[in-house]
């Protein structure tokens, strides 16, 4: 599904990066345990600063019936996760497909205050099958990767990314 993109600034919260439909086909309820989420932001920065410029990947799920991500009150979270390594391991979720139905997530970014670099984009994707787990054996298909699409240009600095080392008598 695609996502929204547009123009990010450091601090801001919750912002989509990656939004999949997940259908259950089976005729018993599966539950999702775990999910990887890939950094694809780019940047000039190394693979790390690149990690450290979004502070906190949230998972949603889409709680009132319409698919979207409208109240974050009505579209429960169920795991939080950052980036290492250029994943963002979402464990330990029991979120319960019922069979033939679907369910919306979304997985929305934190900016980090004080690392995000003006001009970099930051993205994500479910790049395999692999990357999404079951409690129990089940086919995962899809057309990989999974990418809404969804590029948040960084634009600005804050006060907050600005040390003062001091300066001389």
């Amino acid at each position: 599904v695609v996502a929204g993109s547009g123009t990010a600034r450091a601090g801001d919260r919750n912002l989509v990066l990656l939004h999949v439909v997940a259908t259950n086909r089976y005729t018993v309820q599966k539950t999702l345990s775990g999910l990887s989420v890939t950094n694809l932001s780019s940047g000039g920065g190394t693979a790390a600063q690149l990690d450290a410029e979004i502070s906190r990947v949230s998972l949603r799920v889409a709680g009132n019936g319409d698919g979207g991500l409208a109240d974050l009150a009505t579209d429960p979270l169920i795991g939080t996760a950052f980036f290492s390594g250029g994943r963002a391991p979402f464990t330990g979720l029991s979120q319960a497909l019922a069979p033939n139905a679907s369910v919306g997530l979304f997985v929305t970014m934190d900016v980090a205050t004080a690392a995000a670099t003006d001009g970099d984009q930051l993205g994500a994707s479910l790049s395999a099958p692999t990357q999404v787990t079951f409690t129990d054996n089940t086919a995962v298909a899809a057309g990989w990767p999974l990418d809404s699409g969804a590029r948040w240009t960084v634009d600005g600095m804050r006060s907050a990314q600005i040390s003062n080392i001091g300066a001389p008598v």
